[in-house]
Formats: C-alpha cells, sequence, structure tokens
C-alpha cells in the first residue's frame, strides 16, 4: 500500500492540495442539519419518527423470536442439569427466565407498533410457507411471477387458509394460486402522456433517413412502456406487492413491470430528449414519495425490494431536469430529500461505510438474512448445490441482495473466486463506482444549496466531503501499474486485481481528480481490449453472469463516454465518440433485424442481443431507449460525418 502512495506522486500532484485544509473526513465532518428546513411547504412532506420503520419489521420479529426461543431453551436446558440445586439457585433461574420472555415481548411489540401494510404483504410475498411451497413445486418458470401478483383478499385469510390445505401437489397449489390470486401485471394500469409529442426535440436536426426512422421508433415506445397505479393499491397496500405511487411512470421493460430506482435515471435522459418534461417531475416525485414512505428509495417499488436501495442517483434525476428546464422550484423541492437520502447512505447502522482507520468510503449493503423472494428458488437451490450449513446460507443470502442492490446482478466483480455465484461476497467489497456516485452526489448536493440561497456552510461541508472522497479514492483505489481506479475489500483494504468498466468510471467524477490521473485513466481505456465493436465490455471475465463479458450495457456506454467528454481533450472527445457511433450502430442493426430494444447487447457482435443471469434477455428496454435518445441529441446533424464518413 505505502509503495502505490508514493508511486502514485509520479501521477498525482493536485489532489493533496487540493484538499488542504480538511481536518477530518467526510462522515466525520458532515454537520448537516435540517432543523431550519421549511415544513410548511405542502409540496415538502419530510420525514418524522417513522422513518425506515417499515423495513421488513416481519422479518425482524422472527429473528427477535428466533434468539429469544435459543436463550429460553438454553437456559430450560441448564435448569434441568441443576440437579438438587438449592431453592435459591431456582428461584435466580425463574428469575432469568421470565426476565428474558419480557425482553422478547417487549422487542416484538416494539416492531409491532410499526407494522405497515408493506409488512402485512410481506408476511406473503417476502417470507412465508406459501412462498416455499410455490418454490418447491415450481409453480412459474420465473419466480418473480408469484410475488408480483396481486391477493384477493387479506394476507392473514390466505396464509389461514394455505394452513388448512391438504395433498399438497403442483396441481393443488396451482388452483390454490389461482383462487386467492389475481393475474401478474393486473395491478397497474396502461398510460399514455398527455400531448405525446411526435418526434424528439431533436429529430429536425437529422440528416440520416435510416437513423430518423430508427430514432423514431425509439422515441414511440415510450407510450408502450407507460404505467400508473390505480388507487385501489394504495387502499389495499396489503394486499399487493406492488407499492403505490402517486404519478405514473416509465417502467423497463418485459419482466421489470415496475419502477426500477437506477434505470429511471437513463429513462429520464431519454424522456427529456423526447421533450417530455412534465413525465420526468412526476417521476421524480415519486422517489420523493418513497423518501417519505420508507426514508429511503428501495430498489423497486415492491415490498420485497424494501431490503435494499439501488445506487444513488436521485440527485443526478434532479439537476438533469433543472439543466432542461431551469425551474429552480425543482431545487427547492428536492433539497430536502437529497439531504435525506445522503444520511440513509452515510448512518452506520445501515452497514454502508467502510472505514479504514481516518478514511471512510461507501459500500452496498443489504439488510436481510433470506433468499430474495423475486429469486427465492435460484437463491435456495444454489446454496443447496453449494452445501452450505445454516451460516452459511445467511451470509449468502445477504450477498446475493447486496449484489442487486449494486445494479450489477451478478457479476464476477463480486465473486471470492471469480467464477461462480456461491462465492460471492459483496458486501465486503466497496466498489468503485458508488464511491463516484456518492463523490459526485455530494457535488451536486454542494451546487443545489448555493443555487437555493440556503446556508453557506452546508454548501462547504459538502464540498468537503467531495475532495476528501475523492482524496480517499486515489489513495485507496488508484492503481499506477494498470492507470485506473480497482475496487477493494473491507476490511484488509487489498486492491481487487480484476478489470471491469467500472475502473474507468471515476472519468466521470470530473476535475476531483488530478489530470495526470485522468489521462492516465484515458489511455488505459484507449488500449483496452474491452473496447470492442458492438459496445465496451462489462468486464474481461466470461462467467455465464450477465454483468460479465461478452455483454455490453447502456448505462456503462453512457458513463464512459460523459466522463471521456468531460476531460475536454481532443483525445477524450474522439474516444467518447466512438462509443456514442458503435453503441448507435449496434442497437439500430438490432432494431432492424428484430423490432426490439434489448436490455443488454453482445459486445462482440454488432447488432446482437446480450445473454446470461439468472432470468432470459428482456424486451423494452427503458435505459437502452435513453441512452440511444441522448447520444443521438448530441450528434444529431453530424451523424453521417461523425460514424459514418
Amino acid at each position: 500500500m505505502e509503495e502505490n502512495k508514493n508511486a502514485l506522486s509520479t501521477v498525482s500532484t493536485n489532489v493533496d492540495s487540493s484538499v488542504t485544509g480538511i481536518s477530518s473526513y467526510y462522515y466525520e465532518t458532515e454537520t448537516v442539519d435540517d432543523s431550519d428546513e421549511d415544513t410548511s411547504n405542502e409540496n415538502i412532506s419530510l420525514i418524522n419518527e417513522n422513518k425506515i420503520t417499515k423495513k421488513m419489521k416481519h422479518v425482524q420479529q422472527r429473528q427477535i423470536k428466533s434468539y429469544g426461543d435459543e436463550v429460553a431453551t438454553k437456559v430450560k436446558n441448564a435448569c434441568l442439569s441443576c440437579g438438587n440445586s438449592s431453592w435459591l439457585e431456582l428461584v435466580i433461574w425463574g428469575v432469568l427466565i421470565l426476565g428474558i420472555s419480557v425482553v422478547v415481548v417487549a422487542l416484538v411489540l416494539k416492531q409491532n407498533t410499526n407494522f405497515g401494510p408493506e409488512d402485512e404483504a410481506c408476511e406473503v410475498y417476502c417470507d412465508s410457507p406459501l412462498l416455499e411451497a410455490v418454490s418447491k413445486y415450481k409453480l412459474f418458470n420465473d419466480s418473480k411471477t408469484f410475488v408480483d401478483m396481486p391477493m384477493k383478499m387479506p394476507p392473514k385469510e390466505i396464509n389461514n387458509a394455505f394452513k388448512k390445505l391438504q395433498n399438497l401437489n403442483a396441481h393443488s397449489m396451482q388452483v390454490f394460486i389461482d383462487e386467492h390470486f389475481r393475474p401478474v401485471g393486473s395491478d397497474q394500469e396502461e398510460w399514455i402522456p398527455e400531448d405525446f409529442p411526435l418526434r424528439p426535440q431533436f429529430y429536425d436536426n437529422m440528416n440520416n433517413e435510416t437513423m430518423k426512422e430508427f430514432i423514431l421508433n425509439v422515441h414511440r415506445i415510450w407510450k408502450l412502456l407507460g404505467r400508473k397505479v390505480p388507487a385501489n393499491v394504495s387502499t389495499l397496500q396489503a394486499q399487493n406487492s406492488l407499492i403505490y405511487l402517486p404519478h405514473p411512470y416509465i417502467v423497463p421493460g418485459g419482466r421489470f413491470r415496475e419502477v426500477y430506482y437506477w434505470d429511471t435515471f437513463w429513462i429520464i435522459k431519454g424522456l427529456l430528449q423526447s421533450g417530455l418534461d412534465g413525465v420526468v417531475r412526476g417521476i421524480i416525485y415519486n422517489y420523493f414519495h418513497l423518501i417519505d414512505r420508507f426514508g429511503f428509495i428501495p430498489n423497486g417499488n415492491r415490498v420485497y425490494y424494501l431490503t435494499r436501495s439501488q445506487p444513488p442517483l436521485l440527485n443526478e434525476m434532479v439537476m438533469a431536469l433543472f439543466e432542461a428546464t431551469g425551474n429552480k422550484t425543482d431545487l427547492v423541492v428536492a433539497l430536502p430529500y437529497l439531504e435525506k437520502e445522503y444520511k440513509y447512505w452515510n448512518e452506520t447502522g445501515e452497514g454502508k461505510q467502510a472505514q479504514f482507520d481516518s478514511i471512510l468510503l461507501s459500500k452496498y449493503n443489504a439488510v436481510t438474512t433470506l433468499p430474495r423472494p423475486e429469486s427465492y428458488r435460484e437463491d435456495t437451490e444454489t446454496a443447496s448445490k453449494a452445501g452450505m450449513d445454516d451460516q452459511q446460507r445467511v451470509q449468502f443470502y445477504k450477498d446475493v441482495a447486496t449484489g442487486a442492490e449494486t445494479g450489477w446482478d451478478f457479476s464476477s466483480r463480486w465473486f471470492q473466486d471469480k467464477r461462480h455465484l456461491f462465492s460471492i461476497r459483496t458486501s465486503s467489497i466497496v466498489p468503485v463506482d458508488l464511491n463516484v456516485f456518492m463523490l459526485r452526489f455530494e457535488s451536486h448536493l454542494a451546487t443545489i444549496t448555493t443555487k437555493v440561497g440556503n446556508d453557506p456552510s452546508k454548501a462547504a461541508t459538502y464540498r468537503s466531503a467531495m475532495y476528501a472522497r475523492g482524496a480517499a479514492m486515489v489513495t485507496m483505489m488508484f492503481n499506477v501499474s494498470t492507470c485506473t481506479f480497482h475496487d477493494i475489500v473491507f476490511p484488509s483494504g487489498e486492491q481487487i486485481a480484476s478489470i471491469s468498466a467500472s475502473n474507468y468510471f471515476p472519468l466521470w467524477a470530473g476535475k476531483i481528480f488530478d489530470d495526470g490521473v485522468q489521462s492516465c485513466m484515458m489511455l488505459a481505456l484507449e488500449k483496452s481490449p474491452m473496447m470492442k465493436k458492438g459496445g465496451f465490455d462489462t468486464t474481461n471475465s466470461n462467467t455465464g453472469q450477465q454483468w460479465d463479458s461478452p455483454n455490453a450495457w447502456a448505462p456503462v456506454q453512457w458513463i464512459l463516454a460523459q466522463g471521456l467528454d468531460a476531460i475536454g481533450t481532443v483525445e477524450g472527445r474522439k474516444l467518447a465518440l466512438k462509443i456514442k457511433c458503435n453503441w448507435l450502430q449496434t442497437t439500430m442493426l438490432a432494431y432492424k433485424k428484430t423490432s426490439f430494444m434489448y436490455e443488454k447487447y453482445n459486445a462482440t457482435k454488432v447488432g446482437e442481443g446480450g445473454g446470461g443471469g439468472e432470468y432470459t434477455p428482456q424486451l423494452g428496454f427503458g435505459w437502452t431507449n435513453g441512452v440511444v435518445l441522448d447520444f443521438m441529441a448530441d450528434i444529431a446533424g453530424s451523424y453521417d460525418i461523425l460514424c459514418l464518413g
């Protein structure tokens, strides 16, 4: 580590000077005070004592009861072994058992005071004998199908009815499901935005007729992906896994029939290019609603996603809307929500901090010890085939859920043996990309706080946090041999040697890093064998996982292109253009052949969709459409010259 830090001085000279005067790192200096926030604004319903209380209370209750039973059993056994103990010893044992019982009951009652409709729904969808039976009898090819089916009656009635069910088999289970659940998808309504624009805003600037036809078709796909939640889902929340949202939204597509947190950023980028600013505002305000409800933004608006979030990109969405409209009111409304989310990612109780002496960075951490309900069969089968004991299963379930929180579910990045899912250790990895997202989060908080004329000390605090994180990333993650930033293992601080596209994501951090560091990264990216005709590859490993080679993903292309453009050099812009042109070409050719937009593409075969992972390739597709529209808007009038000439 010391050798790496010394070698870095030949590459990076300005980062240290940029953070001179910062006496302690950002989580220690972060003293955001929201006592002066304006809670009178009816548009801003800030979080109160219910913050994060709805996060899987049924799981906590079960764990408390289990712990109480275990302790009581041990005490009972100890008491039985007392033999001819004196009456005083027996009285002491009796008091001890009574005391433990009182504590357990008190804890359960405390949890019950915050038991909400989402928790009731989770008694069926998240952890129940019925869920286990559906998995056991393999009623659906995709585990997600069952947990997306609305209930016809309250969950307690369904669980009681299931207890009485005799002669369990695939047929009786299917009959039971048909009698007690409504079809998948019936919890939402299709929705098309009013006054939907005939074409994207940049359409008339385009010259290439083939590309114009393609872009027009991509623009029209928004009408197929629009959804809204009917009011009865709100009144019957306990009978739905879908969490109510007040405004219509755009879904990714395929099996992803609800909103997904980080997907939405690139969907928004495309919607803005399509002239759908009002739709974007509604989507962002939906996320404010979720922060009000839960204290954070879950992976998606399903009750079974309440154990985890996804990459924190709400701040990027807010800034994208502001840059498109110039409406400062959106910033005023957004600021307290962004500050709440920032605190969530920095709270020690969430397990999302990684401390190395005085240095603090961020990591992902799902709050669960159970299989993912939407992949229940897949998770339990993986654990069984690997021969895991109970303790190993608990850690495995936590790490696969944490892997889903990263958005990269799944990738060899998270595997200890670099090959197999059963070796996943996501909660013990400090990822480069998350810390880039958090660095930009801090930068945007400083900008927004300044623009809305709020407390200047807050902006200074966020700015200090940004510089401190940048210094921490250089110290812990940068490798002069590869000229890239590497994920690190927590708590050892060891750099993980493998290369993925995320190693280059710090290019998107802007001028926070020294020019030498950025130039070094750009050169490494230019020479990387991961730069392919069908898109920039995800990793250099082919494991059969979808976030590995040979798959190319829309958000990866966009982040790298944005980062290269931000360097501001001719070489950087050329590389960014290469990524944009390759992506436009492969998506257009695939659409011409199939009339579909894919979730991911094959980096090695131009015009071919990607594969791998735990589900079949999905069509739609939200973030792919968004990136295509955003890329094309950037080079609309010069496409032939820049991409074909």
